[in-house]
């Protein structure tokens, strides 16, 4: 049996476990270790269900040109229970009440036919009947951020159809440490007349220049203007930045921003991904906020900390990631256990 295979067969069995709970039309005369065990048995087999590894094995059980219909109705039809659970509910907090309704429910329900449950017994079922149920929303979102993968997989197959001398000597990528770099010798290339437009009636910009590798590497490129001198890095002999006036630091609610910018970069050296986004979060729930993060901002917060962190800090559909509490908070203390640090370091330094 593939891993695909074995995943729906896990999902479906998951769902199949916990539907006492929510399913009114079920009577259970199980007594209370045995529910209980159910779901902690339940919850221990979606701890170790991962759908967004199943990328590949579904692309090849697709074929040109209709991979992204073909793998929409193999998704369909693999994950049918997934998909449906809940379906109408796709935000944590409403998600959490109607998990505490459904043990609700199931307790009131028990005692009618006489199954007690004691109130430890009742605690345990609402523990972990959430967690299972938070992890299924986790799995049905990553079933659509897996579509995405493959849509995008797809765009890029089809591009290569058009252009095979891209499929035959892409084989190589740009170092995400270099990109910075990178960006700044396209700058050079630019002003220097490199490119040339396809169409006499066409006008190049230097964007247009960006955006042309950002496709054909596939990652982010942070436009770079010599002339500012904000921007500029300074680097020690070590090559790490030590001093930087920096776009991000303009984004902080902050009486000093870059020097708060800059003990960011400091102290954050590999984070990336989920933990830049989790970064974020600690700094825009921080009391009081050090950070808004208003409509459609997101992409500029994060060519800012690209230019800040000047090293692969994941891609921008990484960092676009919504907080879960239930699985998120260790990590999340975790950040803001540095970030106090790095607060009450800028304080003492502005009171000496």
């Amino acid at each position: 049996m593939g891993y695909l295979a074995q995943t729906a067969a896990d999902i479906a069995q998951i769902i199949e476990n916990i539907d006492f709970v929510a399913n009114k039309n079920t009577l259970t005369f199980h007594s209370e270790e045995k529910i209980i065990n159910t779901l902690a048995d339940t919850r221990s087999i979606i701890g170790n269900v991962d759908i967004m590894i199943l990328l590949n094995e579904i692309w090849d059980k697709t074929s040109y040109p209709d991979r992204v219909s073909q793998a929409e109705f193999l998704m369909s039809e693999k994950f049918k229970s997934l998909l449906n659970w809940k379906k109408e509910i796709n935000d944590i907090v409403v998600l959490r009440d109607a998990l505490k309704n459904d043990c609700t429910s199931f307790f009131n329900n028990c005692r009618s036919i006489g199954n007690t449950m004691t109130s430890t017994g009742f605690d345990n079922l609402i523990i972990f009947y959430e967690q299972i149920g938070f992890r299924l929303l986790k799995l049905r979102r990553d079933c659509k951020e897996l579509m995405e993968k493959i849509k995008q997989k797809a765009e890029e197959e089809e591009e290569s159809k058009k252009n095979p001398l891209h499929g035959n000597y892409n084989k190589f990528i740009l170092n995400p440490d270099k990109t910075s770099q990178f960006a700044a010798e396209l700058s050079k290339l630019y002003k220097e007349c490199f490119f040339l437009a396809v169409s006499e009636d066409t006008e190049i910009r230097e964007e247009d220049i960006y955006f042309g590798f950002q496709k054909f590497f596939g990652i982010e490129l942070l436009p770079v203007d010599a002339s500012n001198t904000d921007m500029i890095i300074e680097k020690s002999l070590s090559g790490i930045p030590t001093v930087i006036n920096s776009e991000f630091g303009q984004f902080l609610l902050h009486s000093n921003k870059n020097l708060l910018a800059n003990k960011i970069r400091e102290t954050f050296t590999t984070e990336k991904g989920k933990a830049i986004s989790l970064l974020l979060y600690a700094l825009e729930s921080n009391n009081p906020p050090l950070i808004t993060i208003g409509n459609r901002q997101l992409k500029s917060i994060y060519r800012a900390l690209q230019a800040l962190f000047n090293r692969d800090i994941g891609t921008y559909q990484s960092i676009n990631y919504k907080y879960i509490e239930e699985s998120d908070k260790p990590d999340l203390d975790s950040i803001r256990l540095k970030l106090n640090h790095i607060l009450t370091e800028l304080d003492k330094e502005q009171l000496a």
